[in-house]
C-alpha cells in the first residue's frame, strides 16, 4: 500500500506526518514544527504589512509607472502571502492554526493602532461640550433664515 494517504482531515497536534510547503521539509521534531511556528507568524505578519501598504501607498502628483509596478507588485506579494496561508491551514495542524489565527490578529491590531495614533480625535461627546455647543445667535443654515419667504416661480 504505497499510495496510503498520510494525511488528517481534522485538527490534528501530529508533527510527524505533515510537510511544510515541501517534501524536503517533512515535520519530524519538535525543533522542526517551531520553526514552521515561527515561519508561519512571519508570513502572517509579512501578509499584514503589504495590506497595511496597499491600503496606505499614495500616488505621486503626476502618473507614474514606477508607482503603478510598486502597488501591482506589493498586490502580487500579499496574494501569494495569502494563498500560501491558505495551504499552510489546510494541513488541519491545530498548532498552525492557532499560531496563524494570532499571527494575523496581532498584525492587525499594530496596524489598527498605528491608524489610531496617526487620527485627530474628536474630544468625547459629554466631556466637553462647548466644542459642540454654538452661541445661540449663530445661524447654522442663513440659506434657510426663519425670516426668508419662499417665492413661487
Amino acid at each position: 500500500m504505497d499510495n496510503v494517504m498520510t494525511g488528517y482531515q481534522y485538527f490534528h497536534g501530529d508533527y510527524t506526518t505533515i510537510y511544510f510547503f515541501f517534501s524536503s521539509f517533512k515535520l519530524t521534531s519538535m525543533s522542526g514544527l517551531m520553526i514552521a511556528y515561527i515561519c508561519t507568524a512571519l508570513m502572517c505578519l509579512g501578509e499584514r504589512s503589504c495590506s497595511y501598504f496597499l491600503e496606505t501607498y499614495q500616488y505621486s502628483a503626476s502618473f507614474r509607472k514606477r508607482d503603478v509596478i510598486i502597488k501591482t507588485s506589493g498586490y502580487v506579494l500579499a496574494t501569494t502571502l495569502r494563498y500560501l496561508i491558505m495551504l499552510l491551514i489546510m494541513s488541519f495542524h491545530s498548532g498552525i492554526f492557532i499560531i496563524t489565527v494570532l499571527s494575523l490578529g496581532l498584525g492587525q491590531c499594530v496596524i489598527e493602532y498605528i491608524k489610531a495614533s496617526n487620527t485627530t480625535h474628536l474630544p468625547i461627546h459629554g466631556s466637553d461640550d462647548r466644542h459642540y455647543q454654538l452661541s445661540p445667535s449663530t445661524d447654522n443654515f442663513p440659506e434657510f433664515s426663519k425670516n426668508s419667504s419662499i417665492e413661487a416661480a
